[in-house]
């Protein structure tokens, strides 16, 4: 009788034994010096040979079946190594130093390591890694450092227009903080829209699409900007041949008890500067005409850590070109002008339920606006008097509102599912002229849809060597009174 107790004890000790070994590991890695959440980082257990990366609020959540060392570790980052129970039971805050980068000899070692991403055409890069790739005139851009990778390319030379293994630029979804961008170019797409500066990490899906993404062919370029420093009010200036940009970022106020940060960022260029003689000349009257060019962009980003585990951020842009040139004499005179620009807004909610449950929520606005016309002049008297006008507008608007759930089932399998929903109106064209025109020739009525789509998405890895992505996509696009159902797997 005595043995059977013993034996009975033996038992339910080693049964809790095993229920402490099984745990889960969680919480957001960032940058030490700045706060900032890092995407992409690789979290391993050492000894049960599982891993996992950050997600885009910098959040992870690992499985364990043995308690061991996990190892945190982060391209530019110092890695550092934690034992399991030396961590506390709610999420935590893993904060890593920036390592300098140093030329040492290089060494080529034969050797399997299993891929963190296995993902065929997935290229996810730290910005300060694409920063340092040297490019035409000293402008630090983006998008032409992506057309260096395989499978990419710029199409014509200096261009910013993206052509993904055959595709055109159109068939590319650009999401910047989620929010669909639909023209990311400036300059006639000699530079991007983005601003390296503001621009935290970039991810370009060139072969297998998430099901969370939808609606393009060729490629997705998922952007996220920063956040801000925590700790300190940091400036960066920073000039080039075309244009000159400036940072300014910290903590909104350091007396809140909820941590708060800001990103504001605008970028400008002065080639009014190099034009500048002939403005003057025509405006002497010792020229028949000139043109200017001016382009702007603005990122501002603000930050709220509503708790340990929620976070409420808000980040808007604006982007524009402006072309423009005056022509004529002291009696009569015309302009012409070329216009087109973004303005984007996110609002996005992101929680951790549980150690293995994430949740977000977004609401985002999207437009983009073209414009060209004419106007001429009469001059009296050094007054100037609108004699004709003639102008044409179009426009693509865009209100988005998505949910989406991550778990984080063990470190072989992850999934997701969510729902989007989108408000599109696209305005064709819009006339505004002083001539009388005819029904044919003025506006074309704007043109109202919906989009939804319900999606989800499964991540398993049997083995080391080898890993399944199942996903399925299923949208519903309804316009002009008929809805049009399709499915994207």
């Amino acid at each position: 009788m005595n043995y059977a107790l013993l034996t009975i004890c033996l038992l339910l000790a080693f049964n809790q034994s095993l229920l402490a070994q099984n745990q889960t590991v969680a919480g957001y890695v960032k940058d030490q010096l700045t706060g900032e959440p890092l995407i992409g980082c690789t979290v391993r257990a050492e000894q049960a040979k599982a891993a996992t990366v950050t997600n885009t609020a910098g959040y992870f959540s690992i499985r364990l079946l043995l308690a061991t060392v996990i190892n945190v570790s982060y391209l530019g980052y110092a890695s550092r190594r934690f034992l399991v129970d030396s961590l506390p039971s709610r999420p935590v805050t893993i904060a890593l130093v920036p390592q300098p980068s140093e030329i040492q000899g290089v060494s080529v070692v034969a050797t399997q390591i299993p891929a963190e991403n296995n993902l065929p055409g997935v290229v996810s890069i730290p910005v300060a890694q694409l920063k340092q790739i040297p490019m035409a005139l000293g402008e630090t851009d983006i998008v032409k450092a992506l057309a260096l990778t395989p499978g990419v390319t710029v199409g014509n030379e200096a261009t910013a227009g993206l052509l993904v293994r055959g595709g055109s630029p159109d068939q590319n979804l650009i999401r910047l903080d989620e929010a669909t961008l639909y023209n990311q170019t400036h300059l006639f797409g000699f530079a991007s829209a983005f601003n390296s500066d503001a621009i935290k990490h970039v991810t370009l899906y060139k072969g297998v699409f998430p099901a969370r993404f939808g609606g393009r062919l060729s490629s997705v370029l998922d952007i996220t900007t920063r956040e801000g420093n925590q700790y300190k009010t940091a400036r960066e200036i920073n000039v080039g041949l075309l244009s000159s940009r400036f940072l300014v970022d910290g903590p909104v106020n350091r007396r809140w008890r909820r941590p708060a940060t800001y990103m504001v960022s605008a970028r400008s260029s002065y080639i009014t500067l190099f034009l500048l003689p002939t403005i003057i000349s025509y405006n002497r009257g010792n020229a028949e005409g000139y043109f200017n060019y001016w382009l702007y962009d603005i990122n501002a980003k603000m930050t709220v850590a509503l708790d340990s585990s929620k976070r409420l951020s808000v980040s808007l842009f604006r982007g524009r070109d402006d072309w423009y040139g005056w022509d004529g004499n002291r009696q009569e005179r015309s302009k012409f002008g070329l216009n087109w620009g973004n303005t984007t807004g996110t609002l996005r909610y992101t929680q951790a339920i549980r150690k293995s449950l994430f949740w977000s929520a977004l609401l985002a606005y999207s437009q983009y606006q073209y414009q060209t016309g004419y106007s001429n002049y009469t001059v009296e008297d050094q007054n100037q008097t609108l004699s004709s006008r003639y102008g044409i507008q179009s426009s693509v608007r865009d209100w988005s509102v998505r949910m989406g759930l991550e778990w984080f089932v063990s470190p072989q399998y992850e999934f997701r599912a969510g729902a989007e929903t989108i408000l599109h109106r696209y305005q064709p064209s819009s006339v505004r002229t002083t001539f009388d025109l005819n029904k044919a020739d003025g506006s074309n009525p704007p043109i109202n849809a919906v989009e939804q789509a319900f999606y989800t998405e499964n991540d398993w890895k049997p083995t080391s060597s080898m890993a399944l992505s199942l996903g399925v996509r299923t949208v519903f696009f309804a316009v002009l009174g008929k809805t049009y159902p399709s499915v994207e797997p």
